[in-house]
């Protein structure tokens, strides 16, 4: 793609973007043969689009990811990935709260247990095809009506991997990472520390039987 100043190249490139992956965006064109990439003047980008769609299709208010993408569709944003519409929505939501602190609003959330973000080895190679095989398994066992740490299964999302609710509210999630040879998982409980510990054991115990899936880099 060759452009003159002030042009714009007439080629297209097109990609072929998997869901559930993230994708960093590099512009490594220079302004001349000397000078710097235009990526080292800050021309990059990150698109984590799997949550951004998944928002849209179900009309909801706003997606979140755990590593910091915030999507907030109308009134409150257009739908991508904006973290000064976050801090807008923070600041409206002290706004309507006179008096209370951020840790007032947080302190006023009902308590969970979760676990931090655990994750075995498992090859690139290998780990969308164990993904696929535990969401299988947990398919079947809410067809068959079994239960997971001893509870019947409440809700299963299959967005990215699977996502294992039960009845008390407890879940546990099994993903691939988009860009380590590993996978994510994590857990957690309204209920107890205890809830949270039985939801690991069970996700855990799936995996195990699967030999391509090596130690976690930390547990609970």
């Amino acid at each position: 793609m060759i452009a003159a100043p002030h042009t714009t190249a007439p080629e297209l490139i097109y990609v072929d973007l998997q869901p559930g992956r993230v994708y960093a965006l590099l512009c490594q064109f220079r302004d001349s043969a000397k000078a710097p990439r235009h990526s080292q003047l800050g021309m990059f980008g990150v698109l984590a689009f799997q949550v951004a769609r998944r928002t849209n299709e179900l009309g909801a208010l706003a997606g979140f990811e755990k590593s910091g993408h915030f999507f907030f569709n109308a009134p409150l944003g257009r739908g991508y990935d904006d973290g000064l519409i976050s801090a807008i929505a923070i600041c409206e939501m002290l706004d309507r709260a006179p008096g209370k602190s951020m840790a007032d609003l947080k302190n006023a959330l009902p308590k969970t247990w979760s676990s931090p973000t655990m994750s075995p080895h498992c090859s690139d190679e290998t780990k969308y095809g164990i993904v696929d095989s535990v969401v299988k398994h947990f398919e079947a066992m809410q067809n068959r009506a079994e239960k997971v740490a001893g509870q019947k299964i409440r809700d299963l999302v299959t967005v990215n991997g699977v996502r294992v609710t039960v009845e008390d509210g407890s879940w546990g999630l099994v993903r691939a990472s988009s860009n380590k040879p590993e996978l994510v998982v994590v857990v957690e409980s309204p209920v107890s520390e205890q809830r949270m510990r039985d939801m690991f054991e069970a996700m855990d115990s799936v995996l195990r039987t699967h030999p391509e899936v090596g130690e976690y880099n930390q547990k609970i």
